[in-house]
């Protein structure tokens, strides 16, 4: 029996067991009564130690499998709306706050620029829309705007600095060249210099593990650094996707404003889970239940 749990917007969260045939589902939802901080969860994660982590419109909650822990900005959030987290090689879990100051938590502590030098030096954008780590720790901070940073000891520096009508969706690196996927192109620079930038169809990118997950016009799509992996004729949840996460079993998670779609590259079955209801997110415990 394979376990599934949903982060959803406006239905916290919910816990789906799929038995193997596939023909019973069995839910369990976990919502403000459980001490979840808020019923509007926006993105989850899973940190280096194996606790989830839960963004919302009232703060953070961190999960240790049986209870919850709530961040809010009486503990030291430089905002209410947590729209999602990344995790750096140090164990500091970035916070993608919604006025853009920037924010981040370690060892369950708050940190932000009236109490941290390196974040006073940071700048303020609305709002990180996705994180790219390089091996020697230094990182990239794409903002949604179409904004650069990449980050280091000393502070950052600019790598795209005008703000473009160009929505950032996800970075990724092939040898030595940085990919900036954006909505109507995608950006390739060496060195952090641009070298060309190439139009593709208006699309959105995620990235998950090592592959680059694409839905367009076209459909569904599945890259690597050696290209195309995998492919599937879903042109009918282009507009509708609001997270897409491939896990290493094969299967990919479309969240749509209108449920669940999962689809197994091995076998090309789909599904579909949660009619009329908005999925925002799904990740993967140590455990392998899904959220």
């Amino acid at each position: 029996m394979n376990k599934f749990l949903i982060s959803g917007s406006y239905i916290a969260i919910f816990l789906l067991l799929l038995c193997n045939d596939a023909s019973a589902y069995y839910y369990k939802q976990y919502t403000t009564s459980n001490r979840l901080i808020s019923n509007n969860v926006y993105h989850s994660i899973r940190d280096s130690k194996g606790y989830m982590w839960f963004f919302t419109d009232k703060g953070v909650s961190k999960f240790d499998g049986s209870t919850f822990k709530n961040f809010t900005v009486s503990n030291g959030l430089s905002d209410h709306d947590i729209f999602s987290g990344y995790e750096d090689k140090s164990g500091r879990l970035w916070l993608y706050t919604f006025n853009g100051n920037p924010c981040f938590i370690q060892n369950d502590t708050v940190y932000n620029a009236n109490n941290n030098a390196f974040l006073k030096k940071l700048p303020v954008i609305s709002y990180i829309e996705f994180v790219y780590e390089n091996a020697d720790s230094t990182f990239y901070v794409g903002y949604i705007n179409g904004q650069v940073i990449k980050m280091h000891k000393n502070g950052f520096e600019w790598v795209l600095k005008t703000n473009q009508n160009n929505t950032l969706l996800s970075m990724n690196k092939i040898g030595d060249t940085l990919k900036i996927n954006k909505q109507i192109s995608t950006i390739s620079l060496i060195n952090d210099k641009v070298i060309r930038t190439d139009p593709v169809p208006q699309n959105l990118n995620f990235h998950d593990y090592d592959k680059l997950l694409r839905i367009n016009v076209k459909g569904l799509t599945i890259h690597d650094s050696n290209g195309l992996v995998w492919q599937y004729n879903a042109t009918y949840l282009y507009g509708k996707i609001l997270h897409i996460y491939y896990d290493k079993n094969g299967n990919v998670f479309c969240g749509t404003n209108n449920g669940l779609t999962i689809f197994n590259t091995k076998n090309n079955r789909s599904d579909s889970l949660f009619d009329n209801i908005k999925v925002t997110s799904t990740n993967q415990d140590l455990y392998g239940n899904y959220w």
